[in-house]
């Protein structure tokens, strides 16, 4: 029985799932552009505000992966 692209039909099936997008504490972060390495999609960019930088979130790239919460050092990101 041959099963190759058997189940491609199932990637243009809509879900109900929604994206998670991380939550960014400005006053938590260092500003060490952490995230923004990890970030396959590059929907984070840095922001300067008040002489303080720290991470903006395109939410039309993100992809929800969150793996930018698992890498910061200072815990200034969250779901």
């Amino acid at each position: 029985m041959e099963i190759k692209n058997k189940a491609l039909f199932l990637l243009k099936q809509k879900t109900n799932l929604e994206f998670i997008y991380p939550k960014i504490d400005k006053k938590m972060c260092s500003g060490c552009s952490s995230c923004l390495r990890i970030c396959l999609k590059k929907a984070l960019y840095m922001q300067e505000k008040f002489g303080k930088k720290y991470p903006v979130l395109n939410k039309k790239k993100c992809d929800g992966c969150c793996h930018c919460i698992s890498i910061c050092p200072n815990k200034a990101m969250s779901y």
